[in-house]
């Protein structure tokens, strides 16, 4: 089966504008993550899924100098953008990571990809790492059922539901392998300007030229300075009322 990693991405976001390409140690915020998730073992390809508004011509010309595939469609429908992104590389199974979570690492995207080679699953989430460090696993022909049959365009925000809401689909929840990385109370995300704050500390004392951090190296940090939790504390309530807010279906 052909493995796909997708990065839905773009530049319209209030809360933190043009997030993606906030300078971290010289390079873009997507350009770590990218870097990162080139070292997957099982990953076929990368497609940076964006839209074909203007404002996210800066993220392609990102993708060229990166030598990832990019792919514009719909800003309001992710999941028709997701689709038809997979499409194009012929890809069977996809592993979605977005944009946001700059900090995910291939072990776990790896660790997605062996779960559905093994399973008859249309969609698996992972859980327990730090949030922002769970990916999410998807059979292209289920993204293309779902477009087929949803009524709305508006799936930009919690398209999970359009699986696990639904009896047609075989969902299943997979945990973290390593319980020395189940550390949910971890925020890794990259969503508001205190997140921003967090990533930079981060970078500020694991950043070195040439390997990439990896989600394993941040724990083991978090645990000898636990006081940068305090950096980004407090953002759950936030980040869940905007979630429901602009839930889609709501």
């Amino acid at each position: 089966m052909k493995h796909v990693i997708l990065i839905p991405v773009r530049l319209a976001s209030t809360r933190l504008p043009q997030k993606a390409l906030i300078d971290i140690h010289g390079k873009p915020a997507l350009q770590h993550l990218l870097e990162r998730l080139k070292l997957s073992k099982r990953a076929d390809a990368i497609v940076v899924c964006t839209t074909t508004n203007e404002s996210d011509d800066p993220l392609v010309a990102l993708c060229e100098k990166c030598a990832v595939s990019c792919f514009r469609g719909s800003e309001e429908d992710l999941l028709q953008r997701l689709s038809d992104a997979a499409q194009t590389v012929d890809a069977e199974i996809l592993l979605c990571v977005d944009g946001d979570d700059m900090m995910m690492d291939p072990e776990q995207v790896d660790q997605i990809a062996d779960y559905m080679d093994q399973h008859e699953v249309a969609f698996v989430r992972l859980s327990g790492l730090p949030f922002g460090a769970n990916p999410i696993g998807l059979k292209a022909s289920a993204l293309r059922s779902v477009c087929e049959e949803k009524d709305t365009t508006d799936t930009a925000t919690g398209w999970g539901v359009y699986f696990e809401d639904s009896d047609a689909y075989q969902v299943d929840s997979l945990s973290v392998e390593d319980p020395a990385l189940m550390r949910p109370e971890i925020r890794v995300t990259l969503d508001y300007p205190e997140d921003l704050t967090f990533i930079r500390a981060l970078f500020d004392a694991l950043y070195e030229e040439g390997p990439s951090i990896r989600i394993r190296q941040v724990i083991s940090l978090i645990d000898r300075q636990p006081e940068l939790l305090e950096l980004n504390a407090g953002l759950e309530d936030k980040y869940w009322k905007h979630v429901a807010e602009n839930q889609t279906g709501a």
